[in-house]
């Protein structure tokens, strides 16, 4: 999510300025400034702890499925590993970039990109792998039921599609495409950015709402909600109705 709102800010900031510059910005890219350097870290640190925090689902799921009778997976780990290592790789690339390439807001792509780009391939590497070896152990088991082969391969099918987004597999597309014309370069753009943000909704959407355990939670907390709703309007005091009477005395005149 933070991915994606970073990359939000971001680009409604330098790409709109970088096509339409007006007198009051002066491009800022050109101008160098601190706060725009913070951004970009910012951006760069998000983006690598997505891949990080991939990896780490990647490999909870490897271990429920390929590791069942294993001790529970330390969470202490994931948190260290998932925020830990990409802010140690920002923080080389930081100051790689302060030191020798100290200039458009640190934006530009250059050789020291690799401290952060190079352990995203790895992430991503590994969780191919895992992936692959969980399809294996899917298809192992279902071989070993009484089922028809169009049933087997309509199920493997269905959990092809479910772990691609959770392992992240489909960022390799975008990030080995090395597109040769402009156009083609904007649409790679347009992609990324789209899978990029809708990353976590897809992952969200599978593995929580469409859970019908999930679901079946959510009723019952709405309907807990609606019962405690109206008990409490049942015991609402209610304001007691004061009726006034009016006397009309009529005077004769002597």
């Amino acid at each position: 999510m933070m991915c994606g709102v970073m990359y939000i800010i971001d680009h409604s900031i330098f790409t709109l300025d970088d096509v339409k510059p007006t007198k009051y910005t002066k491009n800022l890219t050109h101008s160098n400034t601190w706060w725009c350097k913070l951004l970009s870290v910012l951006n760069r640190y998000f983006m690598v702890s997505q891949y990080t925090w991939m990896l780490c689902e990647g490999c909870y799921l490897h271990r429920l499925v390929a590791l069942a009778f294993s001790k529970q997976m330390n969470l202490k780990f994931c948190y260290v590993f998932g925020w830990g290592l990409p802010a140690v790789l920002v923080t080389i690339y930081s100051s790689l970039r302060a030191t020798q390439s100290d200039d458009r807001c640190w934006r530009n792509i250059v050789v020291y990109d690799y401290t952060f780009t190079g352990p995203i391939l790895a992430c991503l590497a590994v969780n191919i792998f895992f992936m692959i070896h969980v399809i294996y152990i899917l298809v192992t088991k279902l071989r070993q039921r009484n089922v028809n082969d169009t049933e087997n391969f309509r199920k493997i099918l269905r959990a092809v599609v479910i772990l691609i987004p959770v392992f992240g597999v489909h960022f390799v597309l975008t990030t080995f495409v090395s597109p040769s014309s402009c156009s083609a370069y904007h649409k790679k753009l347009y992609a990324e950015w789209g899978i990029v943000g809708l990353q976590g909704f897809f992952v969200s959407l599978i593995f929580c709402y469409l859970n019908s355990e999930i679901q079946s939670l959510l009723k019952r907390s709405y309907n807990r909600y609606k019962n405690d709703r109206s008990l409490s309007r049942r015991h609402r005091p209610s304001v007691p109705q004061t009726t006034t009477t009016t006397t009309t005395t009529h005077t004769t005149p002597m």
